[in-house]
């Protein structure tokens, strides 16, 4: 009877141990952001980039549809929408950045050309904690002015998700926490 008390304890014992690291891994918390919508500051890569090594192996390309991303796997599709002009752009996450605290991606300047945001340097993020497959952006203001440095700038819903996945276009509904600022419902198409 001692020896079946000793064996459950054991077989106990080594669960807890591999199965503990696994509920706050890494790989959990990147993978619980796909899908999900992101907060920030969009910005595109200067020319001087170009012919360099990306982060995934990758020489840039700056006409190529990419863009850097902090912690997204690399390969992930990210769906861009501007509803002013209903440009879209799918970009793949192929480097890491941006550096700067505020930002969220780094577009290529195909990506920011294509959505028509190449005469500004980076656009305001907005996100929530819910499930959306687009990105959203916003034009500035009547004054051509935003909050954030009084900059013409636009603001931006953005949302990743797997590349092995189709995407879609849903509308969106965004929410907020404590880390967040209040993200606006994009409009559906």
């Amino acid at each position: 009877m001692i020896n079946i008390v000793r064996y459950f304890c054991a077989v106990v014992f080594v669960l807890l141990i591999f199965t503990t690291p696994a509920l706050s891994s890494p790989i959990r918390k990147i993978e619980s952001k796909i899908g999900k919508v992101f907060h920030g500051v969009a910005s595109f890569y200067a020319d001087k980039f170009n012919g360099r090594k990306t982060a995934s192996g990758e020489i840039f390309d700056n006409s190529k549809l990419t863009c850097a991303h902090r912690s997204l796997p690399f390969g992930t599709k990210i769906l861009v929408k501007n509803p002013d002009t209903g440009s879209c752009c799918e970009v793949i996450v192929n480097d890491r950045g941006p550096y700067a605290h505020n930002r969220v991606v780094d577009l290529s300047k195909a990506a920011a050309r294509k959505l028509g945001i190449t005469g500004l340097g980076r656009v305001v993020c907005y996100a929530g904690k819910s499930v959306v497959n687009a990105i959203d952006i916003e034009g500035p203001t009547k004054s051509g002015k935003t909050a954030v440095d009084g900059v013409n700038q636009s603001k931006v819903i953005a949302s990743a998700e797997n590349a092995s996945e189709p995407l879609k276009v849903n509308a969106a509904q965004s929410g907020n926490d404590a880390s967040e600022s209040q993200a606006s419902k994009p409009k559906a198409d």
